[in-house]
């Protein structure tokens, strides 16, 4: 009886030494792939509800760099975040000089915060720019508000507070769901320069944040 208590003994040890070390293998397993192969992410992006902070912007106009607030007005703000190396955002440029003129109509402010300035003169071909541009060259707009990617236009309030986001390029969806809600005719894309050899898709299309 004492021997039958034993080999018991001896098998629930052995057993457990092998579900250890099975454990310990698949673990090692798992962190090797994803060492080799990290997750992937997806872009951040604005936050419905997100206060837009004061950053310390540079007006590209006349390159003086002063605070630049969101909030203390008494109209909504909607602001344009592009980029002067992103195709999307230069083929947006019509429809965002609709809008433009469309919410300042209606009593709204329009800024652009502009997360690079190179070739800007490009981008805005060698005009001076139709609407206020401010470069955030020190990264701080595009931190606080955690902006993944370009073009994506912010709707604030009066006291700076995200209240709508629409990310990407105006195409199909997004450019309805931005027209409806701001009751504007947006005049559409224009088609890339050859030399800029832009044939990729829009990288977002999903319209308005719920």
């Amino acid at each position: 009886m004492i021997r039958i208590a034993s080999l018991v003994a001896e098998s629930a040890a052995t057993h457990g030494w092998l579900i250890l070390l099975v454990i310990s293998l698949s673990l090692n397993l798992y962190l090797g792939a994803r060492l080799r192969n990290p997750p992937s992410q997806r872009p951040p992006e604005a936050k419905i509800g997100t206060v837009l902070p004061t950053v310390i912007a540079t007006l590209r106009a006349d390159e003086t760099t002063a605070p630049l607030s969101f909030a203390g007005g008494t109209s909504e703000t909607v602001v344009y975040v592009m980029s002067s190396l992103c195709i999307w955002c230069w083929r947006n440029e019509p429809s965002v000089l609709s809008l433009k003129g469309c919410v300042e109509s209606q009593g709204r402010r329009f800024v652009a915060v502009a997360l690079n300035d190179e070739n800007m003169d490009r981008y805005f071909d060698y005009r001076p720019e139709p609407y206020p541009v401010y470069l955030d060259r020190a990264g701080e707009f595009r931190q606080s508000v955690m902006i993944g990617s370009t073009p994506m236009t912010i709707l604030a309030d009066a006291n700076g507070k995200v209240v709508r986001v629409w990310a990407g390029a105006y195409t199909q969806n997004t450019a309805r769901k931005v027209s409806d809600h701001f009751g504007c005719s947006l005049e559409g894309l224009r088609e890339p320069p050859a030399n800029w050899g832009a044939t990729e898709k829009p990288p977002n299309d999903k319209g308005a944040t719920k």
